[in-house]
């Protein structure tokens, strides 16, 4: 990220070095981090042994940094949303996104399952049990 400014106004050469080495600078870096963690994010979605820990991190990711606002200057916003335009965050995220999503619906279906099983190995031991009873009542 590079500043070009001219001295035909006098805030090119007094204020603006100083807001770039404050605050957009940081911007600039603060984007990269969220564009490199996300990269890793992803690469943890396709290890099977690290899916649950790398959806403890997206969740994290996505509460601590994706949906807070960066700054309240309007400037800030802008180049903020300019330099997420040059990374392609928005699609990154949604890639990252999809897959956490596939992974949720895999992993509540597996539960579902597991808790259907139960509730069908009750209802026969109920079953037997009742038939026992029924048995036992008529003899």
């Amino acid at each position: 990220m590079t500043l070009f400014s001219s001295s035909a106004d006098i805030n090119n050469y007094t204020l603006l070095p100083e807001e770039y080495e404050n605050q957009y600078f940081y911007t600039y870096i603060l984007n990269l981090y969220k564009k490199i963690y996300m990269r890793k994010i992803e690469l943890e979605f396709k290890n099977p042994t690290k899916i649950n820990s790398a959806r403890k991190k997206f969740v994290e990711f996505t509460k601590n940094l994706w949906i807070q606002e960066i700054t309240e200057d309007e400037t800030g916003t802008l180049l903020n949303d300019k330099i997420q335009e040059v990374f392609e965050l928005d699609f990154l995220y949604n890639q990252v996104k999809n897959k956490y999503d596939i992974l949720y619906k895999e992993l509540n279906f597996e539960k579902e399952n597991k808790t259907t099983i139960f509730i069908m190995i009750i209802l026969i031991i109920s079953l037997i049990l009742n038939i026992i009873n029924f048995l036992m009542y008529f003899k």
